[in-house]
């Protein structure tokens, strides 16, 4: 997708979704690893317990509901429950 257009997937979501999917598909979230490294949070662990939370573990997460890559590109029914449920 190389711009945007009224029928780009996605672009008739809330605001708070369509914010976090651009954020998520332009790699710009900020999952534990990130936060740790500017001094926002203690750990880079992952509240699963994996030792570094970084966004191709976060859409791998067992807390998480498990996401493609794929599925955000289409903005489909996994790909809007797993964008609701995140904190980028």
């Amino acid at each position: 997708m190389d711009t945007f257009s009224p029928h780009t997937p996605g672009c008739d979501l809330l605001r708070k979704t369509w914010v976090r999917l651009i954020i998520v598909n332009t790699a710009c979230a900020k999952p534990c690893f990130t936060l740790k490294h500017f001094g926002l949070r203690s750990s880079p662990n992952c509240d699963s317990l994996h030792p570094c939370q970084t966004l191709d573990h976060l859409m791998k997460c067992p807390l998480e509901a498990p996401v493609e890559f794929g599925d955000l590109k289409c903005v489909n029914a996994r790909a809007l429950e797993w964008l609701e449920q995140i904190e980028v």
